[in-house]
């Protein structure tokens, strides 16, 4: 009986000692002395979307065993993901895995940082990367009011377009695709942190009324997110409309369903058999928003020469195409002659200009149920001063985007809140501190 005891002790602690190699058991109690990945590290896979393999690390002590009831955190670094199970124990081999890796909306390098108790923290990488262009879905857009939004996780998690009633005629096939900023025409020099997403139809290159757009995108902070409408056989581009944003997206109208619409467009150029618009989350600093700008717009050179006035075609004299037409002048330059006065037929006979006049009440014929529909959308959307600042934002935005120096922008104006939706247009040709220098229709030649 003693030599069987004495086998017995001895077995035991030969099995509760450390032992290394191929399904090790680790020693519970023994002093962690390094952490090492041994899973998940270095892998690629779509913005949003889960990585394929679990993160994982082996914690040792310092005679190379695993070391078990080990406490492991995994926090994401950067990249803007979200990790599922972020805290973990290691087992008898000593490797604790963390949950599921959700990697963030926008192209780009992620990181997740790992701690093991006191040992120094450790990192673990992935590289989210989106294919050239990958078609989401075919959606129809009905004649009453609907929504369309993307729930399930991948590049577009959290889309949405929401569309009222009224906005197309009759039903609309729209096909809605993304892909990878990087290289993309139209956003040189811009920073994007959302995919590029497309939306194509084969017939209809403006909505009737506008749609509101969201796009989920991880916003740093001291940042400030726009959405950005571009063509990338011209290079032009576009700041939509803000309506709210937050550090997890921006919400936006979008009316045209063409860059080849774009209101500053300079030149022509096509984009195949489908309209198609272009757009992406582009994230500017602070300091770039504060700058000034100044377009070198003058209204006594490069405005209309006449005041206000309705016409036969545009009866609601809202000058929508005098400021179109005047900014869609002065960047394209078709001429070296200065707009102001130029096709007056009477010297110091302001609506002697017939051609100007019918020019501009045409364009204003075309714009007026877009500028309504952007009246109606900013006023339902938080605080007059909250409108304010965003609009204000993206007309700094988008003068600070231009290729060949700032734009002058179309500014919606709101002088009675409170009365029934009185607005105004101007068009903003410089900027100052807080302050916007526009030029308004009703006043020619003067700020």
């Amino acid at each position: 009986m003693r030599k069987a005891l004495a086998v017995a002790v001895l077995v035991v602690a030969c099995s509760s000692g450390n032992v290394t190699g191929s399904g090790s058991t680790g020693s519970t109690g023994s002093t962690p002395a390094s952490v090492a990945v041994v899973s998940g590290d270095g892998q690629t896979g779509a913005p949003g979307s889960p990585v394929a393999t679990d993160p994982g690390v082996e914690v040792k002590d310092a005679s190379g065993n695993p070391v078990s009831g080990i406490t492991v955190t995994f926090r994401v670094d950067s990249g803007g993901g979200t990790i599922a199970g972020g805290t973990a124990s290691t087992g008898s081999n000593g490797i604790a895995t963390a949950g599921t890796w959700t990697l963030g909306p926008a192209a780009g390098r992620n990181t997740l940082i790992v701690t093991a108790g006191s040992l120094t923290p450790i990192r673990v990488g992935a590289t989210a990367s989106l294919a050239a262009t990958t078609i989401l879905t075919t959606t129809t857009i009905n004649t009453g009011s609907g929504t369309f939004q993307v729930l399930d996780p991948g590049p577009l998690h959290g889309f949405s377009l929401a569309t009222p009633a009224g906005a197309v005629s009759a039903p609309l096939q729209l096909t809605i695709s993304y892909g990878s900023a990087t290289g993309v025409g139209g956003l040189q020099g811009l920073t994007s942190i959302s995919p590029v997403i497309t939306l194509s139809n084969p017939t209809v290159a403006y909505l009737q009324a506008p749609m509101t757009i969201h796009i989920a995108a991880t916003v740093p902070s001291g940042m400030t997110p726009v959405i950005v409408m571009f063509n990338t056989a011209t290079g032009a581009r576009e700041a939509l409309p803000t309506l709210d944003w937050d550090s997890t997206g921006v919400t936006a109208l979008v009316s045209s369903l063409s860059t080849d619409n774009m209101t500053l467009q300079t030149t022509g150029g096509s984009l195949g058999d489908f309209i198609t618009v272009q757009m992406t989350v582009i994230s500017l600093p602070s300091s770039q928003l504060e700058a000034n700008y100044d377009s070198g717009f003058r209204p006594s050179a490069d405005g209309w020469e006449f005041p206000l006035a309705s016409t036969v075609v545009d009866t609601a004299a809202v000058h929508t195409g005098m400021l179109a037409t005047s900014a869609w002048y002065f960047v394209a330059h078709p001429s070296s002659a200065k707009l102001f006065g130029r096709f007056q037929l009477a010297p110091n006979v302001a609506l002697s200009d017939r051609a100007g006049l019918r020019w501009m009440s045409i364009v204003s014929n075309q714009m007026l149920d877009y500028f309504n529909a952007v009246s109606d959308y900013n006023k339902l959307f938080g605080t007059a001063a909250k409108v304010d600042q965003n609009q204000f934002n993206a007309v700094t935005a988008a003068m600070s985007m231009g290729l060949a120096g700032p734009q002058p922008q179309l500014v919606v104006l709101y002088p009675d809140r409170n009365g029934g939706g009185a607005f105004r247009l101007v068009l903003a040709y410089r900027k100052s501190g807080n302050t916007l220098s526009v030029y308004d229709p009703s006043a020619p030649g003067d700020n």
